[in-house]
């Protein structure tokens, strides 16, 4: 195996020559007799395999050597090393200016990540070029696509709008997972492993290689279970991967399908600030505020501070499947042209059931009823909320080359969701004999995206010359409110045209420089959308992003320096309005910004040494907003007007900095510290609604054993290393009342140390 920089010290002694076999995915095999010739290392260059699919997938929603665009990439070596049955946003928590929650605590279930303290909703998320976030919501689930991990080539995490892609726009950040590489051996690969909170972790993967026919074939199979560290804070997460690669001369076809199922006991709500203090006479507060029962008041003043959870109800669990299928088609005309198509659908399914207690049963379209002599206008009930969706679409690229003087990619790509939203009663106690089964609510929606994109790049002297320009048409029907407020279907239609410009210029041989400016535009979320009628509705988000910086890669270091400052038009936030319909949604504030300065490097102090760190300094505000806060005393609202506020979740400093020491051969142990300063819960800066800032430490282990053709690796990972209790995530919501604002502050706690470990057979 080489390191970083292709070098590989075979540690044999010979007198006359060596045979060696090298292979790479995406490249032919090379196999020769090399001479040995001691001091002077042989040369060997891969072929690049015709019709290479993959790297044209990667040429078109990516940023490469010498884009003006800030990225990091984590290697698929770099995978292996952090995958330890923790969901993606835990894999990515160490690069730069990247924060990762997750609700269970440990990592498993439930997991978010913010970038530039933008979240997941503004994160574009691609697997193979496809689109991933929910087209209504923009979020990315995570949970639905448990271990793709280890079907992952590598993961492109792009700041800022980055390059034109397919599907939610990036307002933050993009994150582009490749899984779809050929590789040309046979191969076959178990892992095993299992950790506190009774968490267990079995996947395998086989390959055929290439065959003389030109077909190869890959899958894989997981399943991860976890109780998590909150109560009952359960996930039962299955899934599995499986490719059909076909090469013939200067064409590739591609077809693959995976597909996730998880089961998560919910752990959304978090834990109230009194519960997490420990303060008794504040939590009894809490359950007179709240108007708790007896069952709920013990629940939350016997549970453990930092492992509290309000659900009790025993099948309150999100429950969803999802599918994915992609056909992938690539032909190289010659050395300078070449074009890809590419078909996808995913069907997902799935709910989530809960426990109301004493619901009105007008919310469920019946009439208060007589049971004997009693009139109940309420009842405790059991329901669920279903999402039925289909997603489907199709891309279509061309790439250019001339003398790499130029290059251009040119393409597009159409893509439909039909969404099915609706609930049903699974259990009630005081309902028509009608009630268990029936559905309460039923509303469809789609939605249609239309993009082209032309990407180009030019050398003239020194200079390389970048113009990206992308159409996107929009088309939304859903059912919200209509004019005079009354619910009814309704459909709104966007275009947006983000251009985007920069130049880079050669540093020597082992850098460049860089400075780019990009606009972005994002349409309004679903829940935007239905909780706003026609004249409240909030108008889309436009950024416009300016980055420059320099890098740098030598053998013993590498360093990127970087500025940026991103400014947002109507950025849409929470500022507690109630709307014409008498519902809260997000506002538009008409200026915001992020800016900063962002570090990445390594430096190898010794042979057997190595430090890698990160860091972002930003200062991110909103230049001014009315914020509402409901007076119950009054009421009425109360609006607070603030000026140059910080922007919630948001902080000033996030770093990350780790070292690697090679105690013996193949023996590695490593030992990681990120840093978070202060956040904020909401948009006003008040230190009274605030995510404390941390410092966490991880440590790992690795053996590997590696003969040529047979692989074991042992890792074993202790997390939070210093037991720290730290949040990595929260909300806030509050009223006056009594004259007196209350803030009822929720919190997600990171899990105490804990342990995982592992064992890899492979060849």
């Amino acid at each position: 195996m080489t390191d970083g920089d292709g070098l590989c010290n075979t540690g044999l002694n010979c007198s006359d020559s060596l045979f060696v076999e090298v292979f790479s995915p995406g490249y032919k095999v090379f196999r020769a007799y090399l001479p040995c010739n001691p001091g002077k290392p042989a040369e060997v260059k891969l072929e690049v395999l015709s019709g290479s699919a993959g790297e044209i997938i990667i040429e078109s929603t990516r940023a490469g050597v010498g884009y003006p665009v800030v990225y990091s990439t984590l290697t698929k070596k770099d995978i292996e090393r952090l995958n330890n049955a923790q969901d993606i946003p835990l894999v990515l928590n160490q690069l730069p200016s990247v924060v990762s929650n997750s609700d269970a605590g440990a990592g498993i279930g439930y997991t978010g990540i913010r970038i530039r303290g933008s979240d997941g909703t503004r994160i574009n998320t691609t697997v193979n070029g496809i689109p991933i976030n929910d087209a209504e919501s923009h979020a990315t689930y995570f949970v639905n696509m448990p271990d793709l991990v280890s079907s992952a080539e590598d993961i492109q995490v792009q700041r800022g709008v980055g390059t034109s892609t397919n599907g939610t726009a990036a307002f933050g950040g993009a994150i582009n997972i490749y899984t779809a590489r050929m590789n040309p051996r046979p191969y076959g690969e178990l892992t095993l492993g299992g950790g506190s909170f009774g968490t267990q972790r079995a996947s395998i993967k086989l390959g055929t290689g290439q065959l003389k026919s030109g077909l190869s074939a890959d899958i894989r199979g997981s399943a991860i279970t976890s109780n998590g560290f909150v109560d009952r804070a359960s996930s039962r997460l299955f899934s599995y991967y499986g490719g059909l690669n076909y090469v013939n001369g200067k064409s590739t076809l591609k077809l693959l399908t995976f597909e996730g199922k998880e089961q998560t006991y919910q752990a959304w709500n978090g834990i109230p600030e009194a519960r997490l203090k420990g303060d008794v006479q504040r939590m009894n507060a809490y359950v007179a505020r709240n108007m708790l029962d007896r069952e709920d008041s013990l629940n939350l003043l016997q549970s453990g501070s930092r492992t509290y959870n309000m659900f009790t109800y025993k099948n309150q669990t999100d429950n969803y499947r999802q599918r994915h299928y992609q056909f992938h088609a690539s032909h190289d005309f010659n050395s300078e042209l070449s074009i890809h198509s590419s078909l996808h659908y995913t069907k997902g399914k799935g709910y989530w059931e809960e426990w109301r207690k004493n619901d009105p049963v007008s919310n469920y379209g019946f009439t208060p009823f007589l049971t004997g002599n009693d009139t109940f206008s309420s009842s405790n009930l059991a329901r669920r909320k279903w999402l039925d969706n289909d997603f489907y679409g199709a891309m279509l690229f061309a790439r250019f080359n001339k003398a790499e003087r130029y290059r251009i990619i040119a393409g597009g790509g159409l893509n439909r969701y039909e969404g099915r939203h609706f609930g049903e009663i699974v259990w009630a106690q005081f309902m028509p004999s009608t009630a268990p089964g029936a559905e309460y609510y039923r509303t469809q929606s789609r939605k249609d995206e239309v993009n082209g994109y032309v990407k180009s790049s030019f050398r003239a002297g020194l200079f390389t010359l970048f113009a990206d320009v992308q159409l996107r048409n929009i088309n939304y029907s859903f059912f919200g409110f209509s004019a005079d407020g009354t619910p009814a279907q309704q459909s709104v239609s966007y275009l947006f045209f983000n251009p985007k410009f920069g130049l880079s210029l050669p540093l020597g041989i082992n850098g460049e420089a860089f400075l780019s400016w990009s606009r972005g535009h994002r349409e309004p979320t679903r829940e935007d959308f239905i909780s706003s009628s026609l004249s409240s509705r909030p108008a889309p988000e436009r950024m416009d992003d300016f980055e420059g910086g320099i890098r740098f890669k030598k053998e013993k270091y590498s360093l990127h320096a970087g500025l940026f400052y991103m400014h947002y038009d109507n950025q849409l936030v929470p500022t507690g309005k109630l709307n014409d319909v008498g519902l809260y949604t997000r506002t538009n504030v008409k200026s915001s910004f992020r800016a900063g300065l962002e570090l990445e490097g390594s430096y190898s102090l010794l042979s057997n040494l190595r430090l890698m760190g990160n860091l972002c300094v930003s200062r991110n505000r909103i230049l001014g907003f009315t914020e509402y806060v409901d007076d119950f005393d009054l009421g009425i609202q109360q609006s607070i007007e603030r000026v140059n506020t910080p922007i919630a979740f948001s902080p000033d400093w996030v770093a990350f900095l780790q070292m690697e020491y090679d105690v013996v051969k193949n023996l590695t142990l490593s030992l990681a510290a990120k840093h978070v300063s202060d956040q904020y819960l909401d948009n006003t800066g008040s230190r009274d609604r605030m995510l404390k800032g941390y410092v966490a430490y991880d440590s790992r282990i690795s053996y590997v054993l590696h003969n040529g053709k047979y692989r074991v690796c042992v890792q074993a990972w202790v997390n939070n290393l210093l037991n720290t209790n730290y949040e990595t995530n929260g909300y806030t919501w509050g009223y006056i009342s009594g004259g007196e604002r209350i803030s009822e502050n929720f919190y997600y706690p990171a899990a105490s140390r804990y342990f995982m470990g592992g064992v890899t057979f492979g060849f």
